[in-house]
């Protein structure tokens, strides 16, 4: 009997440590907060490098477009140079 009373006794301190543990752990809605909240910071800064990248394709294409025209003025400037008759 005594040895039944002493593993009753264990096994109840047993079972309030794990409760004290269970206690101790995060809820699921606490996880799941944490997830979203770490899941929208992630969200965030990817939006914001995405931004950051249009904006630098943007004035890429504005570069080269202007590059492109003034190409094209040397381009005429040139020809129209080749074109005038020599000064005597």
């Amino acid at each position: 009997m005594s040895a039944h009373d002493n593993r009753l006794i264990r096994l109840e301190a047993q079972a309030g440590a794990h409760e004290a543990r269970l206690k101790e752990m995060a809820s699921t809605a606490q996880v799941v907060s944490s997830m979203d909240e770490l899941l929208g910071k992630a969200m965030s800064g990817l939006e914001g490098r995405l931004t950051v990248q249009a904006q630098s394709i943007e004035t890429l294409q504005t570069t080269i477009s202007q590059t492109d025209e003034l190409l094209e003025r040397v381009l005429e400037s040139l020809d129209t140079l080749r074109d005038m008759p020599p000064a005597t």
